[in-house]
């Protein structure tokens, strides 16, 4: 067993990720479009860590966002980590190492995501927002996540080897 602290920096970088989004949610108030993009930070916690350290850093970054939504407490906390088990579970199946492996999960996790909130809106809130609106944010949430997977995976290696923890040297050891 590792005592090493992954779980806590990749925390870090998904937090990160979540203070981008919703500053770039804030300039996009403008124009009404917003983005989801938590099928990346899931994606990479189900692909790249061991089950405690990930479930962990998935569960964090849930209960950060459910302070953020009008949602019941925990709503976050439990379709992430469901997603984060779900991908975990068949992360055998992907070519975790090839991009386009990698892009297919995160859309799919997203799209589960992002389904998910809706849903959940249109029960608690009473409404999950226009189709024609849900349909634009889906459809740039997932070319955006598109955009970002390769970037947030890299940036997530390079955190954690700052810090002496080679991902990619252990998977090839195990």
């Amino acid at each position: 067993m590792r005592s090493d602290h992954r779980w806590l920096l990749v925390t870090g970088g998904n937090l990160l990720l979540l203070f981008l989004t919703v500053q770039l949610n804030h300039y996009l108030a403008a124009v009404p479009v917003s983005l989801f993009l938590f099928g990346v930070p899931i994606s990479f916690a189900a692909l790249r860590l061991n089950l405690p350290q990930g479930l962990t850093a998935t569960a964090l970054t849930g209960l950060c966002y459910d302070t953020l939504t009008p949602f019941p407490l925990g709503s976050a906390l439990i379709l992430f980590s469901v997603a984060f088990t779900v991908i975990f579970a068949a992360r055998s199946q992907f070519h975790r190492e090839e991009a386009y492996s990698t892009i297919m999960v995160v859309l799919m996790g997203n799209l589960f995501l992002f389904a998910s909130f809706t849903t959940i809106a249109m029960v608690t809130i009473g409404r999950g927002g226009y189709p024609a609106n849900l349909i634009a944010d889906l459809i740039l949430s997932q070319l955006v996540a598109c955009l970002i997977t390769g970037w947030f995976f890299s940036f997530q290696m390079a955190l954690l080897e700052l810090f002496g923890i080679n991902l990619e040297e252990e998977q090839r050891e195990a």
